[in-house]
């Protein structure tokens, strides 16, 4: 469900001003995620859904100011209040991106030509996403989502976190650099070591920039443009 908005974000839509609506639930448990309170049901059981009149009021108040719309999570893509709010944002005039895990490529399909950009998270090289997302996830669809945004997004990137212990070597990159091969962007992002959802992931150090500058090397063969974030 859509549980909270923020009002004005810089940098969650690439060029544009825009809010952010989360929406709770998610079927990964990222040991290294730092938004446990939108993945743990007992967490986000106490919160209040957003009503749609409330949604459809503050994007009215924003007009003007903001020129797009985040939707992210949790996993949004689980949430069956998704297709109602796309509909919504875009009777504002508004250009929506999506953020997605891509474990679940049919309802992927279902919206992708609704969005106007798509970031999905790949979190690790396929053969090892049981580590990297403390669930058991089916390799097929995450290669289904991946081609699928390439071949039908608007615009798109993949993203990366790297994460010690789970994706921090030069075999790591490699293996991601399999999963998004032709890709037009590809974002690699620092491990955030605060309030993650497994505690011992708290605190533990962040790749170094010379360390992060030698994995976008190794994955620029793979994709045509590497973002450092």
């Amino acid at each position: 469900m859509l549980v909270d908005i923020l009002g004005t974000t810089l940098v969650d839509y690439p060029g544009r001003v825009a809010s952010t609506l989360f929406f709770a639930g998610c079927n990964f448990r990222c040991p290294f995620c730092h938004n446990a309170e939108l993945v743990l049901p007992e967490k986000y059981a106490t919160f209040s859904a957003v009503h749609p009149d409330a949604l459809d009021a503050f994007l009215a108040r924003r007009k003007g100011f903001i020129t797009g719309v985040v939707l992210t999570g949790g996993e949004p893509l689980l949430s069956p209040q998704l297709r109602a709010t796309i509909t919504l944002v875009k009777s504002h005039g508004l250009a929506l991106k999506l953020d997605t895990n891509g474990a679940v490529p049919s309802r992927l399909a279902e919206v992708i030509d609704e969005v106007d950009y798509v970031a999905m998270d790949i979190k690790a090289p396929l053969k090892n996403y049981h580590l990297a997302t403390g669930t058991s996830v089916d390799p097929k669809a995450i290669s289904t989502s991946v081609a699928l945004i390439m071949d039908r997004a608007r615009h798109y990137e993949f993203r990366t976190t790297l994460v010690p212990g789970l994706l921090d070597s030069t075999e790591d990159i490699l293996g991601i650099g399999e999963v998004v091969r032709g890709a037009k962007i590809m974002a690699l992002q620092t491990f955030r070591g605060e309030k993650t959802l497994d505690p011992d992931y708290s605190g533990l150090a962040i790749p170094t920039p010379d360390e992060v500058k030698v994995f976008a090397e190794v994955l620029a063969p793979f994709v045509q443009k590497v973002v450092l974030r």
